[in-house]
């Protein structure tokens, strides 16, 4: 039997061609290059959609795709059946009914396999057990692709018209509004200040710091005010230069070691990865983004030449689930046994998903088998591969493993009216710890051994002043822990999600931190403003459940869309202006030019972005900067254009630099530039200063005849 079998990527191409090389039949292995179809640009506004008939869905051939698909076409023709082995989720699942659809295969001849790893053993497995096409899921993406261009278009045409901000998105727009919630929080932190009395203790061992608890009996401790809903203002005890000095001064020169309590602790592992967690930690370990960590993910998961053999490393990267299979922990409770010892394996699995409405539908992302240590695939991994790799599979061992125990001494002295303490732990078992490599690590350090009822003299006595800590803004990370325990977007498109943020300029990376731009303040100010009902957690939250009827059969997708465009399309028709004197209407200042009302606002033409008034073409006022690269502008969760305020697809078109010719206008004393005539293309040389200055010269070229 001659087979095709279709998957995603060429990398997996390679891999299933050795992989199906001992199989009675005959298979040709092609990749699809990822999708191969989307929806239209077209109709009423550019949707796709003929949003009366049901809102049927119109597709086109991805451009540049047109050729893959006509010889895919053709190869199945000439096939006795065909495979579709796309990723095993609603998208994969898409991607596969695009494939046979738009390849016109018969029903009959037509087999869809799911895997989570790509191992030899596994796939076979696939190959050997296909089931149909699960239609529900196919509605349920198709759902959300709509929604999303929908919501895509209609709030970006109406936000660059309304406040010139350059998108907006179904989960996009959500996402930027925790950013922003978050910056209002974090510049409205009044920070409190307190002391802090800081001291050590001379003994035989050596200096001990100890720290001032108490004085009175009353506690000299920061602790929450119970009246703040967000718990950042605190009651301050020390809470004056005054305070701190004259109780230092009331400080015994001694004091006595009145109490030693002892207490077992222990430092439980964590779950598996899942998509968010593993995007967390590469963050927080390997200072990845989130997009770096899943391109990485996506190719240890694919596979990597290890012998000469394409190997899949990890399982499916895309999971909102932390379990493990029994295969799996089977095969690694073995290998903990043999390498640390039967004190190391732990009887409670550590799954501890707590995201809303998760899905659950798959393993969590761990190591396709731990024989493949990290150090046995050193050589085949590039360095950022070895890093993941590595995080992953300590991972997924640490979660089958004990917990760490550990035992905290704490030393209790008193003098005079003070209490003072001081206190330390040890290490007893390090437990899941070995995994990472380390055993002997605490938050707290040893203490030097103290004897019951003698006394210590003071030989330090100081005090340090201090601010309350507010809230702190969005790294990536911690975005998308939000997203996901708000059960926003799916694994898949949470790196995407902050990507366009990024994109769209509505956010800067300092450091590790997400700083939100003025247009952002401005597009979060009119959503919030017009469309409250659908730009708001519990609302993007309750759609994925929406999502999830459509793929369990009990919606349909006309139901589920019918139901929100037309509570969406009332308000969009509701929407009304914003007004100039809003502060996050001032963007970047007031225009300069005299008499005019306008703010300077970011303007786009056919190069790219520029700072301009807003009141054009009532005033052309410019900076003749391009402060920022404006990349074309897409939708969150697709690689497309978007409308512009006029409804138009926007694409940047490359913008001559402007040289500076070396010499100073003479009109105004600022440089000349070399410039191009926007009607003529004819060169011309111009002052920097433009509009305030005019000054211009023309430049004579030669004619074809003297040339």
């Amino acid at each position: 039997m001659n087979i095709l079998l279709i998957v995603e990527s060429p990398t997996k191409q390679k891999t299933f061609e050795k992989y199906v090389a001992e199989l009675p039949d005959t298979y040709t292995i092609a990749s699809s290059k990822g999708h191969v179809r989307d929806l239209a640009i077209k109709g009423s506004q550019g949707f796709g959609v003929d949003i009366e008939q049901c809102f049927q869905p119109t597709y086109t051939v991805i451009k540049g795709k047109e050729k893959l698909v006509e010889t895919l076409t053709k190869q199945a023709k000439k096939m006795d059946k065909v495979i579709l082995a796309t990723d095993p989720d609603r998208e994969g699942e898409s991607i596969a009914w695009h494939l046979a659809d738009a390849l016109q295969l018969e029903s009959s001849k037509i087999e869809r396999i799911e895997f989570y790893e790509i191992t030899k053993s596994k796939i076979l497995e696939a190959i050997a057990h296909p089931r149909p096409l699960n239609m529900d899921m196919v509605q349920s993406q198709e759902a959300r692709r709509i929604l999303d261009r929908i919501v895509g278009f209609m709030l970006s045409k109406i936000l660059t018209k309304k406040v010139y901000s350059p998108a907006g998105g179904r989960v996009q727009s959500v996402a930027l509004r925790f950013v922003i919630e978050r910056e209002v929080e974090v510049l409205a932190f009044v920070p409190q200040t307190y002391y802090s009395m800081n001291t050590a203790i001379t003994s035989a061992k050596g200096n001990l710091e100890v720290e001032v608890t108490s004085y009175q009996g009353q506690s000299l401790k920061v602790t929450d005010d119970k009246t703040d809903p967000k718990g950042f203002k605190k009651i301050i005890p020390l809470d004056s230069k005054e305070k701190v000095e004259s109780l230092l001064a009331s400080l015994p020169s001694t004091v006595t070691l009145t109490d030693v309590s002892m207490q077992k602790k222990k430092r439980e592992s964590k779950a598996a990865f899942r998509t968010s967690t593993l995007q967390q930690d590469a963050s927080s370990y390997l200072k990845f983004s989130p997009k770096k960590t899943q391109k990485i993910a996506q190719e240890l998961y694919e596979g990597v030449n290890v012998k000469g053999e394409q190997i899949g490393l990890i399982t499916y990267m895309r999971t909102d689930s932390d379990r493990l299979s029994s295969t799996f922990t089977d095969e690694a409770t073995s290998y903990i046994r043999s390498t640390f010892g039967e004190a190391y394996v732990s009887s409670t699995p550590k799954s501890k998903t707590v995201v809303l409405q998760s899905q659950d539908a798959h393993e969590a992302i761990r190591p396709t088998s731990v024989d493949r240590t990290p150090e046995s695939m050193e050589a085949y991994l590039s360095s950022d591969q070895l890093k993941l790799y590595r995080l992953i599979f300590n991972r997924s061992l640490a979660s089958l493993m004990t917990a760490q125990q550990y035992e905290t001494t704490t030393y209790t002295f008193t003098g005079g009216d003070f209490t003072l303490k001081a206190s330390g732990s040890v290490v007893t078992f390090p437990g899941f710890r070995r995994a990472y490599g380390m055993s002997e690590e605490t938050d707290e350090p040893e203490l030097p051994q103290l004897f019951k009822g003698e006394a210590y003299p003071l030989t330090h006595k100081g005090y340090e002043d201090h601010q309350t800590a507010g809230p702190s803004r969005f790294s990536e990370a911690k975005l998308i822990q939000e997203l996901e325990y708000q059960g926003i977007g799916r694994p898949s498109t949470y790196a995407a999600t902050i990507d366009r943020l990024k994109q769209h300029h509505y956010v800067s990376v300092k450091g590790n931190t997400l700083y939100p731009n003025p247009e952002a303040h401005a597009a979060i100010t009119y959503l919030v403003t017009y469309f409250s009902d659908f730009i708001n957690a519990r609302y993007t939250s309750e759609m994925e459940l929406k999502l999830d009827e459509v793929k369990d059969g009990e919606k349909t997708r006309c139901e589920l869309l019918s139901a929100f465009y037309t509570h969406f399309k009332e308000q969009y028709d509701a929407a009304g202006d914003l007004p100039k004197e809003d502060p996050s209407m001032q963007f970047y200042g007031k225009c300069p030019i005299d008499g005019c009302d306008g703010v300077i606002v970011p303007r786009r033409s056919k190069f790219g972005v520029f700072l301009g008034c807003s009141n054009y073409p009532t005033c052309t006022y410019n900076s003749n900067q391009v402060p920022l690269p404006w990349p074309e502008r897409v939708d969150e969760d697709h690689d497309e254009p978007l409308p512009d305020g006029e409804g138009k697809v926007f694409k940047p078109k490359e913008r001559p630099v402007a040289e500076e010719v070396g010499r100073p206008c003479p009109k105004c004393g600022k440089p000349l530039l070399k410039r191009m005539a926007k009607r003529t293309k004819r060169p011309f040389i111009g002052c920097s200063g433009f509009p305030k200055c005019d000054y211009l010269e023309n430049i004579t070229t030669p004619s074809k005849k003297d040339a």
